[in-house]
C-alpha cells in the first residue's frame, strides 16, 4: 500500500513538472498518425484540423447535450456545438438509436421520450384551458410538421392526450360533445333541407367539425335523414317529397318533369321517378313519355277512347284525354303501348286520324275521280286533234305559197313535238275547281266532329296526305285510260309486256304448287291441290291463254273481235281460222292443257313452242321472281293492316277475307307464293296445307278461326269477342 501511494505522489509530481524539451507540432501530428496506423486508438479530426477527439467522447457529448437541451436538441445544433462532420454525427444518432430506446430521431432532431411526455402533458394543459386547439398551433408551438403533430396525437389519444382529432383540430370531449348538443335539435326540428353554412352563422357551430357530427349522429340513428354537399335532408322531407308525388299521380293520372324541381327534386327527374315506382310498388305500369310521367289509368283511358273511334273510323282529339301537350314522339310511345302501328294513323295537332278515312274517302270519291279525269282527258285529246288539223293546214297553207319552206318546216316540226312532248296526257292534273269542290266534301265529313284546331288540321290532312293520294288515282285514270286507247289500237308491245307479266306469275304458282304437292301424299290433300290448280287455270291461265290468242292474231293480222275472245266457246272457233297448221296445234295442245286444267303441261308446252308462235318469253330470274313476291306481299300487309283493326266489328264474308290473306301471308312468308278467293271453299284448303306444317300455334290459331267462322251470319255477333281473340292469336304465330 505504502509502494502505491509512493508510485502516485511521484506520478503527481511529474505531471507539474514542465517539459524537459518540446517536440514540434509537425513530429506531435506523425506520432498521432503513427498510433493511428497501428489502430492503438480511434481518433477523430475536428472540422477545424487542430484537434483530434475520441470517438467515445463524441458520443457522451450528444448525450451531454441533449441533456442540456432538455430532451431535444437538432443534428446542426450538434454539428456546430461538437466541431465535428455531419456524417460523424448521423453514425453516433444512429449507433445511440439502436442501443438507446428513450431516444428518437424525429424530422431532423434527437429527441427524448421525457420531451414527448412533456408535449402530451402540455397539450393536455392547453386543452383544459380553451378545449380547442388547431394542429397548425401545436406545430408551430413544438416546431414539428402538421403530419407529425397528427400522427403523434393520434397515437397518444387516450392513453396521454385527452381529447379527440378532427382534420385540422383537437378538441376536448366536453367541447365535442356540447356543439353536438347544439347541433341535434336543430337537425330534429328540421323538416326542410337545411344547409351546415347557415347552422354555423346562427347557432355558433364548430365549422370545422359540423359535417362530422352531423355524420356521426346519422349513422348512429339518432337523426333519420342524409347529408349531400354539405346540406342535411331530413327523412320526413324525402317522404314528403314520395307523398306529393303520389297525392299529384292519385289526383291527376301524370306529373309534369318540371314540377318536381319545385319540391326540391335536383337529380334526374326520370331516376327519381323510378326510385319512387320501386319503394312504393305502385303506378309500376305507368309510362314515361318526354315531359311528363302518365299513369296505366291514363294510358288505360286513351287506349278505350282511340280503339272506340276507331272502330267508328273517326278522328281521336287527344286534347279530350289529356290536358298537356303531346309531342309526335310522345304519341308514337302511347300507340306502341297499345301495340297499335303508329303507320296506320296521321298525327296532326294533337289529333289522331286514321289513314283509312282517307283511303276510305278516295274510293268513296273514285267514281268523281274518274269522271273528272274523263273529261279532262277528252277535252285534251278534242284540243291536241284541234292543233294537229291547225298546224297540218297552216304546213299545206306555207307550201303552196314558199317552196322553201321545207327547211322552215323542219324547224318547226321539231317545236310541234316539243310542245307535243310538254303537253302529254300524262301531265294533266286537277283542276283548281274539282280540287275546292273535292276539300268541300272531305271538310264536310261526319269522321271529324271532335278536332282539335279543325280548319288547320284539315287543311293540313288535305294538302300532306288526301290530295296526293287523289293526284296518284286521278294520274292512274289516265293512264288507264291512255292504256284502253293503246289497248283498242292493239297496241302488240303493251300486249306482250302483259304476256310476260302473267307469265311469270303463273310460273310462281306451278312452283309452289310443286312444293306444296311434297309435303303429302293424303288422297283428301291431293284433291284439296286440284282444287286450287282449278282456281288458277279458270282465272290466270285462262286469261294469258287468251292474250297470246290475240298477240297471235295481231301478228297475224286477222281482224280481232273482243267479245268472241272472251267468250271461251267462241274462242274456240277462231283457232279453227288459223292458217297455220303448226300453229293451230300448238293452240290445239294449250286448249286441251286449259280444259283438263293441266298447269304444268300449259307452262312445259309454252315455253318449248314460244318460239314457233309470235311471242318470246324470258325465263324467271331470282331478281324478277322478288320483285313479284315483294309486290303481293305488300298488298297483302295493307289489306291486313285495314282490316285488321276493324276486328270484332266485321261481318263473316270480311272475316273470311282477312282470314284468307293472313293465311296466304303466312305462305308467303315460308315461301309459298299462292293466291286464293274470298270463299268459304279457300279456309278449308288453307287448314290442310298448314296441318302438314310444324308450327303448332298457327294449326291452333287457323283450326279455331275455321271453327268459329261455320256459324251463320246472323250469329257472328255473339261470337265477334271469340273472333277477334282467334285472329289476335293467329297474328302473332306467323
Amino acid at each position: 500500500m505504502e509502494e502505491l501511494q509512493a508510485l502516485q505522489k511521484k506520478f503527481m509530481e511529474i505531471q507539474k513538472s514542465g517539459g524537459g524539451f518540446k517536440l514540434s507540432e509537425r513530429i506531435v501530428v506523425d506520432i498521432i498518425q503513427k498510433i493511428l496506423d497501428r489502430k492503438k486508438v480511434k481518433l477523430v479530426f475536428t472540422t477545424n484540423g487542430k484537434e483530434y477527439v475520441a470517438e467515445e467522447k463524441i458520443t457522451k457529448e450528444i448525450l451531454d447535450e441533449v441533456k442540456k437541451s432538455q430532451g431535444r436538441i437538432s443534428k446542426i445544433e450538434l454539428i456546430k456545438l461538437l466541431d465535428v462532420t455531419a456524417n460523424i454525427i448521423d453514425s453516433k444518432i444512429k449507433d445511440l438509436l439502436t442501443r438507446d430506446r428513450s431516444l428518437n430521431f424525429i424530422e431532423g432532431s434527437l429527441i427524448t421520450n421525457y420531451y414527448l411526455d412533456n408535449m402530451c402533458s402540455e397539450i393536455n394543459e392547453l386543452l383544459k384551458y380553451s378545449g380547442c386547439i388547431t394542429v397548425s398551433d401545436l406545430s408551430t408551438r413544438f416546431d414539428v410538421s402538421i403530419d407529425f403533430i397528427k400522427r403523434f396525437v393520434k397515437e397518444r389519444i387516450g392513453t396521454s392526450i385527452n381529447g379527440k382529432l378532427f382534420e385540422t383540430r383537437l378538441l376536448t370531449e366536453d367541447y365535442v360533445e356540447k356543439q353536438k348538443q347544439r347541433i341535434r335539435p336543430i337537425l330534429i326540428a328540421s323538416t326542410t333541407p337545411i344547409q351546415l353554412s347557415y347552422m354555423i352563422e346562427n347557432y355558433q357551430i364548430d365549422e370545422l367539425i359540423v359535417e362530422s357530427l352531423v355524420k356521426n349522429l346519422i349513422d348512429s340513428g339518432i337523426i333519420k335523414g342524409k347529408l349531400s354537399s354539405n346540406v342535411f335532408e331530413p327523412a320526413i322531407y324525402a317522404e314528403s317529397q314520395f307523398s306529393y308525388l303520389k297525392g299529384v299521380l292519385l289526383q291527376n293520372n301524370c306529373i309534369e318533369y318540371s314540377k318536381l324541381k319545385n319540391i326540391g327534386i335536383n337529380k334526374n327527374e326520370k331516376v327519381y321517378i323510378k326510385e319512387f315506382l320501386m319503394k312504393t310498388k305502385s303506378f309500376e305500369d305507368g309510362i314515361f313519355l318526354s315531359e311528363f310521367f302518365i299513369t296505366s289509368t291514363l294510358k288505360n283511358n286513351f287506349e278505350y277512347v282511340f280503339l272506340d273511334n276507331l272502330s267508328k273510323n273517326i278522328a281521336t282529339n287527344l286534347s279530350s284525354v289529356f290536358y298537356f301537350e303531346l309531342t309526335e314522339e310522345d304519341v308514337m310511345i302511347l300507340l306502341d303501348s297499345i301495340n297499335y302501328k303508329s303507320k296506320s294513323v296521321h298525327i296532326i295537332n294533337m289529333n289522331l286520324i286514321p289513314t283509312s278515312i282517307v283511303s276510305n274517302f278516295i274510293e268513296e270519291t273514285g267514281a268523281k275521280l274518274k269522271e273528272e279525269a274523263s273529261l279532262q282527258y277528252n277535252n285534251h285529246i278534242t284540243k291536241m286533234k284541234e292543233k294537229e288539223l291547225a298546224i297540218k293546214k297552216a304546213e299545206t297553207e306555207k307550201e303552196t305559197k314558199d317552196k322553201k319552206g321545207k327547211k322552215g318546216k323542219k324547224g318547226k316540226n321539231t317545236n310541234e313535238d316539243e310542245e307535243a312532248d310538254q303537253s302529254s296526257p300524262t301531265s294533266l292534273d286537277l283542276t283548281q275547281e274539282f280540287k275546292k269542290k273535292i276539300q268541300t266534301i272531305f271538310f264536310n265529313l261526319p269522321n271529324f266532329e271532335d278536332l282539335n284546331d279543325k280548319h288547320d288540321t284539315l287543311s293540313q290532312l288535305f294538302e300532306v296526305y288526301t290530295l296526293p293520294s287523289l293526284r296518284q288515282s286521278y294520274s292512274q285514270y289516265i293512264n288507264e285510260f291512255i292504256k284502253s286507247k293503246s289497248k283498242n289500237a292493239n297496241d302488240p308491245k303493251t300486249l306482250m309486256n302483259q304476256i310476260e307479266g302473267e307469265f311469270f306469275e303463273l310460273s310462281l304458282l306451278q312452283k309452289s304448287i310443286d312444293l306444296l304437292n311434297n309435303f303429302s301424299s293424303d288422297s283428301s290433300y291431293k284433291s284439296n291441290l286440284n282444287a286450287i290448280i282449278a282456281h288458277i287455270c279458270k282465272k290466270f291461265l285462262s286469261n294469258l291463254f287468251k292474250d297470246i290468242i290475240t298477240y297471235q292474231m295481231i301478228h297475224m293480222k286477222m281482224k280481232i273481235d273482243m267479245a268472241q275472245l272472251n267468250d271461251p266457246n267462241q274462242r274456240k272457233e277462231i283457232l279453227k281460222n288459223f292458217q297455220d297448221e303448226d300453229i293451230k296445234q300448238i293452240f290445239s295442245l294449250l286448249a286441251d292443257h286449259l280444259q283438263n286444267r293441266n298447269l304444268t303441261n300449259f307452262i312445259e308446252t309454252l315455253k318449248e313452242n314460244c318460239k314457233n308462235l309470235a311471242i318470246s318469253l324470258a325465263s324467271v330470274d331470282k331478281k324478277k321472281e322478288k320483285s313479284i313476291i315483294e309486290k303481293y306481299q305488300s298488298e297483302l300487309f295493307s289489306r291486313i293492316d285495314q282490316n285488321f283493326i276493324l276486328i270484332g266489328k266485321m261481318n263473316k264474308k270480311d272475316y273470311i277475307s282477312l282470314a284468307v290473306d293472313m293465311c296466304l301471308s303466312a305462305l308467303l312468308k315460308s315461301g309459298i307464293y299462292m293466291k286464293l278467293p274470298y270463299e268459304n271453299w279457300s279456309l278449308p284448303i288453307l287448314q290442310a296445307i298448314f296441318t302438314t306444317q310444324n308450327n303448332k300455334n298457327l294449326i291452333k290459331s287457323i283450326n279455331m278461326i275455321v271453327e268459329l267462322l261455320k256459324v251463320n251470319e246472323a250469329d257472328i255477333d255473339g261470337k265477334q269477342e271469340e273472333i277477334a281473340e282467334a285472329f289476335k292469336n293467329l297474328f302473332n304465330s306467323y
